[in-house]
Order: C-alpha cells, then sequence, then structure tokens
C-alpha cells in the first residue's frame, strides 16, 4: 500500500528569476551575439537556458528555439536577415523552466 505523506505545491523558490542585464555584443550583417548575466537563483544551479527567436513583425516567419548550456551566458544567433526586428527571449531552466527575458533588436543592413 502507498501512502501518500504530502504533496508539496510549487513554490516560487522552486523557479529562478530571469537573467540579468540582457543584452547584445558583437553584430555582423547575419549574425548577432546575445549576452546575459546570471539569474538570481533561490534553489540549484542553472541546468540549460532556452533561447526563443522570432521575427517581430511575422513570428511564422522565423520561429527557432536554442538550447544552451547553463554555464554559458552567451550566444550567437546565425541566419538572421538584415533590416529585420527580432524578439530574443532567453529562459533559464533548473528543476523547473524560470520567467523569460524579452529584448527586441532590429539587425541592420550591411554597411558598404
Amino acid at each position: 500500500m502507498l501512502t501518500i505523506l504530502s504533496i508539496l505545491p510549487l513554490s516560487s523558490s522552486d523557479i529562478s528569476s530571469p537573467v540579468r542585464n540582457l543584452r547584445s555584443g558583437e553584430m555582423s550583417p547575419n549574425t548577432l551575439e546575445l549576452i546575459w548575466d546570471d539569474p538570481i537563483l533561490r534553489e540549484g544551479n542553472v541546468d540549460h537556458y532556452v533561447i526563443t527567436v522570432q521575427d517581430s513583425v511575422t513570428p511564422a516567419l522565423l520561429n527557432t528555439t536554442l538550447f544552451i548550456s547553463g554555464t554559458q551566458n552567451q550566444v550567437v544567433v546565425t541566419n538572421l536577415l538584415t533590416c529585420t526586428s527580432y524578439d530574443f527571449t532567453v529562459t533559464p531552466v533548473t528543476k523547473f523552466e524560470g520567467t523569460k527575458a524579452l529584448i527586441s533588436l532590429y539587425v541592420p543592413a550591411e554597411r558598404k
């Protein structure tokens, strides 16, 4: 016979805060570097980050998800179109998915 002693609800201490200071780094015509500072964690370490990339105007044209190690604080996103606005989210994942941080960036035309 199995006896359930208690069921613990998911608390805010199980979910990490969003990454801090999400910003762009180096940018070239079709490439953009995203950089961030670690989230303030209440419990555990970040296992991995989920990065989403969407076209700001027409999300159906580009909707990509990347997964990177929790030990990294940057990612280079490639194959972007110039003269296009993108929404980038970075979500830390510990035991559970944390809070998303969002940044919208414009990839300018190549300078000649």
